[in-house]
């Protein structure tokens, strides 16, 4: 009996050995099925300022879903699908597509910043063995098995493979460094995720689309989410109607999306599209108007509004786009007049009492501009923008406080604003030379020495640069571009005897006494020459 008893355990062990070499390998064989499988439906995107990865949801359709923050304002984007080697497996290093590749150009469909999503359509199909990728009937949960691929740029390959699981699923809201703010339900994982990663499929044991990689936490080890396949689906079922619009409604409705992303001349034709579907659209005429206006076709514009207001002369957000036509070629008059058309037309839209406002900040009243501000604000609370704008006027005024009020709660929504913040007390100096002649320019400017105080530069004399006829060039002093709070300029051609001295003995201030607001560096001040 004792042999049997000392060998049993023996035994007992060879097996349970068995068993766990058993089950590892045929969680890693299930590994490396779902990684083939999704791999045939994962793709590269490259932007003109970036890259990511997408996933095929509509062989047919030629539908392509990735991330919004990888698209961006961009109109088109190129596409690189996996190449196998002769083995079978896909080829990972970068070089070899750069050399051999071939790059599909897709069309961005849609772009929704909220939710973080987009859908790009391919030109052309994409190569043979390429396979949509099914979504999952419902959401994972907690602890279970995730599987993602993407193109880390801090990874010298591509085609990267990642696991993990499933922290939590939730509705989430965030902000990226830039950009605005995100809300959209995700599936929290601790799978590492880079840069380049951003658009990539995330699939479950079955192959199954779960989430698209989305963003991490920084500022936390192995905490990343992607926007979960419940808001995917939502979204696509939106989107559908935009990929071949057959309706009015559908080409207004991909225009105005196409023009929240400053793509004006694809929304023109979007608009264009639909006007000819319903020609006597005041709401279209008028959207396209604001897309003409985008592209500083002011004239195609107002010829829009200008129809539009005959076919309905009640038509408040006509009068509006025609106010921001006036605003934008500095006649704030007529800008007022058409606001307080709108605003009478259509009291209770915050847009039309902020872009009002707007109007008296441009004639320096700072009054009038709080109290529009005030009525934006009522209105629609939380724009961190007319926050900022009012805290500028505030600030005009001589209200600090409230001033500083403002610029806080600015903040507060939108963190990109604490740059604008910024006190500048000088502006960059730029020439524009529109005599029609060749021109000697001279300045002597009120600039910043390193002790922090204003000083007159040179001491003596002044600098003097040649411009051609026609040139616009940014002053350098020293190398560097001259940043002055007030300067003496003038100039002169030698040959004719030409003089343009009406500022020679004057002070030009660049920039206010008391400084001004804006981004991380000073603004330009252009000084135009004329004949």
């Amino acid at each position: 009996m004792t042999p049997i008893l000392n060998r049993t355990p023996g035994v007992l062990a060879v097996v349970l050995l068995a068993g766990c070499v058993s089950s590892a390998a045929a969680q890693d064989q299930r590994a490396g099925r779902v990684y083939t499988d999704a791999l045939r439906g994962t793709a590269l995107v490259l932007t003109p300022t970036g890259s990511g990865t997408a996933w095929v949801v509509d062989l047919d359709q030629r539908l392509l879903v990735t991330n919004e923050h990888v698209v961006t304002s961009h109109a088109q984007v190129e596409v690189i699908f996996p190449m196998f080697g002769k083995d079978g497996r896909p080829v990972a290093e970068p070089a070899h597509y750069r050399k051999h590749a071939e790059r599909l150009v897709a069309d961005v469909i849609d772009a929704d910043a909220k939710c973080d999503l987009a859908v790009i359509r391919l030109k052309e199909k994409p190569p043979a063995g390429t396979a949509a990728l099914k979504l999952a009937p419902q959401e994972p949960g907690p602890a279970d098995s995730l599987h993602s691929i993407g193109n880390p740029d801090a990874s010298g390959a591509l085609w990267v493979y990642s696991a993990g699981s499933v922290r939590q699923v939730y509705r989430k809201e965030w902000r990226y460094t830039t950009g605005p703010l995100r809300s959209a339900r995700v599936v929290e994982t601790q799978s590492p995720i880079n840069p380049g990663d951003s658009g990539g499929p995330v699939v479950n044991d079955a192959g199954e689309l779960v989430a698209v990689v989305s963003g991490r936490q920084t500022d936390a080890a192995l905490v990343s989410w992607c926007i979960s396949a419940e808001e995917v689906k939502t979204y696509l079922e939106q989107t559908r109607a935009l990929v071949e619009p057959k309706t009015a409604a559908d080409f207004h409705r991909r225009g105005l999306r196409t023009l929240d992303r400053g793509q004006a001349a694809r929304a023109v034709e979007d608009m264009s599209a639909a006007l000819n579907l319903e020609p006597e659209s005041v709401d279209i005429l008028a959207d396209r108007a604001m897309a003409h206006r985008l592209r500083k076709d002011y004239d195609l514009a107002l010829d829009d509004l200008t129809e539009a207001i005959k076919l309905n002369p009640r038509h408040a957000g006509a009068y509006n786009v025609r106010g921001c036509i006036h605003t934008d070629r500095g006649q704030s008059e007529e800008a007022l007049k058409d606001f307080r058309r709108a605003i009478q037309l259509d009291p209770r839209e915050a847009t039309f009492h902020a872009n009002r406002a707007q109007a008296h900040a441009n004639r320096g009243e700072a009054e009038p501009a709080v109290r529009s501000y005030d009525e934006a604000l009522r209105l629609s609370p939380g724009v961190a923008d007319w926050h900022y704008r009012r805290g500028l006027a505030l600030e005009q005024q001589g209200d600090t406080r409230k001033a500083q009020e403002d610029y806080d709660r600015a903040v507060q929504l939108d963190p990109a604003f604490r740059d604008r913040l910024t006190l500048h007390k000088t502006r960059v100096l730029q020439v524009t030379n529109k005599t029609g002649q060749k021109i000697v320019v001279h300045v002597r400017y009120e600039g910043l020495g390193a002790d922090g105080k204003f000083n007159w530069l040179p001491a003596e004399g002044t600098l003097n640069w040649e411009f051609e006829p026609g040139e616009t060039a940014v002053l350098l002093h020293d190398g560097k571009p001259i940043a002055a709070r007030r300067m003496r300029i003038w100039a002169d051609n030698p040959e004719t005897k030409s003089v343009w001295d009406a500022a020679k003995e004057r002070d030009t201030w660049t920039a206010p006494a008391a400084g001004y607001r804006g981004g991380p560096k000073p603004e330009l001040f252009t000084f135009t020459f004329n004949p």
